[in-house]
């Protein structure tokens, strides 16, 4: 029983060694980043919309 504590044990030890290495990101960098993924969903949201709309528009020609 107490290798299986022990086992649990040295996981956590190595998790936390491990996180010590991460390249954490700055809060700068977070809102650039965020900044970068708001303007690019916008875009590409515009980008549908403008795609339907022509299409709903060729289509109604097409059917009548």
């Amino acid at each position: 029983m107490a290798r299986i504590f022990s086992g649990i044990s040295q996981f956590f030890r190595d998790v936390k060694t491990e996180l010590g290495k991460v390249a954490w990101s700055t809060p700068q960098e977070i809102g650039k980043s965020a900044l970068v993924v708001l303007v690019g969903t916008f875009l590409f949201a515009a980008f549908i919309f403008v795609v339907d709309a022509v299409l709903v528009k060729f289509l109604n020609v097409v059917i009548k």
